[in-house]
């Protein structure tokens, strides 16, 4: 890391870490909090993920010209964290009587909190520090480790948090998305004397620009694949801890296991952050993506046959060291 990094470097990865930890607590635990506390079955947790899914094809596209206009204006990031400080009572005080008014509705309604936090969000919260690396001269990467970070942390908290009162996992959420907030308004600085380096789109979108990025074969190319490759297996991640159970005389005992499983599988992709810039470039993001599909492959293939909770484990541990930022 250069010397010149240190100046205004380190909010980045704390920032990275406060919202990967909001990220990872909420897929990781999410599903398994809407079965045993808010008894919804396996349809009814799936109509939750697949609006966060579907309210997210609203939200990023009108998120990515929102930000190339604002740049480094804070007001999106900021409101995004701001929101997500509602976690907490959200799920606390809100969800439980949407739910019994009617279970379409909670849907609806969690479905766009979280994509306008999440789904929407990350790609508002990730563009903005890869600016900001490029005013400020730090490797985007050294800077993403935080969130790497983050799903070790979530990971080994947001388990005994769960077994000791599983609401307190959005309350950590809440807490987390309160250090964002403070990070972004006190501690992320930008270099604006070589903010030119990471380009001027502030003046330059306007909606026939906008449009013509759908006429590029390559987006849509870029798109199936993403259908094919990382929706599947958000769909897989999201459910994996009900599987992961099933091997467990109980629930408990399987959220334990969970925990440190994940915690040790993203320990592994820490490390694998360092070297990734590295490997991306040694062999191109076409490459990286090829390889990030069939390692997500094996990840869901493997889980699927596996005998006991051990292979389920392993198969599940194979790292995905986060390809996909790195190839785009």
């Amino acid at each position: 890391m250069q010397k010149t990094e240190s100046k205004h470097f380190w909010g980045f990865p704390f920032s990275h870490f406060s919202y990967f930890f909001i990220w990872a607590t909420v897929y990781g635990y999410l599903t398994l909090w809407m079965e045993q506390v808010g008894h919804l079955n396996g349809t009814e947790s799936g109509a939750v993920f697949s609006m966060m899914a579907g309210i997210s094809l609203i939200f990023q596209p009108i998120f990515g010209v929102v930000s190339d206009k604002f740049l480094f204006k804070k007001n999106l990031v900021i409101l995004i964290s701001v929101v997500a400080i509602f976690i907490g009572p959200y799920f606390q005080w809100v969800f439980l009587p949407l739910l019994h008014i009617n279970s379409f509705l909670v849907a609806i309604v969690t479905g766009t909190f979280l994509s306008f936090v999440l789904n929407g969000g990350v790609s508002v919260i990730e563009q903005y520090v890869q600016r900001a690396s490029l005013a400020n001269k730090f490797e985007y990467a050294h800077s993403r480790v935080g969130g790497s970070v983050a799903g070790v942390v979530a990971s080994l908290i947001a388990g005994r948090l769960f077994l000791w009162s599983p609401d307190s996992i959005f309350w950590a959420c809440t807490v987390a998305a309160i250090i964002l907030t403070g990070l972004l308004l006190f501690s992320d600085k930008i270099d604006m004397d070589n903010a030119s380096a990471a380009g001027d789109t502030s003046n330059s979108l306007d909606m026939k620009t906008v449009m013509s990025v759908f006429k590029i074969k390559n987006l849509w190319v870029l798109a199936i694949f993403y259908m094919g490759a990382s929706a599947i297996f958000d769909v897989f991640d999201q459910q994996f801890i009900i599987f992961f159970k099933t091997f467990f005389h109980t629930a408990a005992q399987g959220t334990l296991v969970y925990s440190y499983m994940t915690s040790g599988q993203t320990a592994i992709e820490f490390l694998l952050m360092f070297p990734m810039p590295w490997i991306i470039n040694k062999i191109g993001s076409k490459n990286g993506l090829i390889i990030y599909g069939f390692i997500t492959c094996i990840r869901i293939l493997g889980s699927a046959l596996s005998p006991t909770w051990g292979w389920a484990g392993l198969s599940s541990s194979i790292c995905l060291p986060d390809w996909k930022c790195h190839c785009c």
